[in-house]
């Protein structure tokens, strides 16, 4: 089985798919940016074929990879027949009933600067009937683990994504940064880092800390350590935890 696929975006997720699809001797691939030289910028960067183009037409499904405010207006370019798959977690396609249309979302950071391969990213699929075997033929082509969901679960899952990555990652570059303040080797957080994510996928509540045990002597000192967004941050962080655990005050 051979398709040809038209990637609509040139950012992260765009990057994402050509570095898994380009070059595979099952596809085609064509990239279609907001710009002309947007989208010679990005082959240039990809070092995809400048002459690997065809007509959006006789693409046999169009991956959509651009940020969420401007699909619709993306979505009144593409043919109505021919398949094609959103690559947002918080998008509905609900008011597109006379679209082809369904949902690849990867469930992963992706950043063109540290892409993951594809066995890294589990994808949450939505589809319908019209779809039929080619999408479980892709999936299989190229190695693609997914979960089928509906659009309530598929939105809870960004929402779990963001608090779990976007806000995650925030701070806890924010501790690192304390330790490079002082010089201290970010290879001494490792464990720790490590750790976290282990506690996390474990059922127990392992939540420690002087938020959790109501250790405001220890809250205060850290506290007058720290700058005034550091102490915001602090200081709503703490109140949370203490307020999920007052039993234990």
């Amino acid at each position: 089985m051979s398709w040809k696929i038209t990637l609509i975006g040139t950012g992260n997720v765009a990057a994402f798919w050509v570095k898994t699809l380009l070059g595979k001797s099952f596809c085609e691939l064509n990239v279609i940016g907001s710009n002309v030289e947007k989208t010679n910028v990005f082959k240039a960067e990809h070092r995809m074929p400048t002459n690997a183009e065809f007509p959006l037409l006789d693409s046999d499904f169009i991956l959509v990879c651009v940020q969420d405010r401007f699909i619709d207006a993306v979505l009144q370019t593409v043919p109505d027949h021919t398949p094609v798959f959103i690559s947002a977690g918080f998008f509905s396609i609900q008011p597109y009933p006379h679209k082809n249309m369904g949902v690849m979302y990867p469930l992963q950071s992706i950043d063109k600067f540290a892409l993951p391969n594809i066995s890294e990213v589990p994808f949450l699929l939505e589809l319908s009937p019209a779809h039929g075997a080619f999408v479980y033929d892709f999936a299989k082509e190229i190695g693609m683990k997914y979960v089928e969901t509906d659009e309530k679960s598929r939105f809870q899952a960004h929402i779990s994504a963001v608090f779990i990555n976007n806000f995650g990652y925030f701070i806890m570059k924010q501790g690192l940064s304390l330790g490079i303040e002082e010089k201290l080797p970010l290879s001494i957080f490792q464990p720790l880092i490590q750790k976290t994510f282990a506690n996390l996928l474990i059922e127990k509540d392992l939540q420690t800390g002087p938020a959790r045990r109501g250790d405001q002597i220890t809250m205060d000192k850290h506290m007058a350590m720290l700058s005034d967004e550091m102490k915001t941050t602090y200081s709503f962080l703490s109140d949370v935890i203490t307020k999920k655990y007052p039993d234990e005050l």
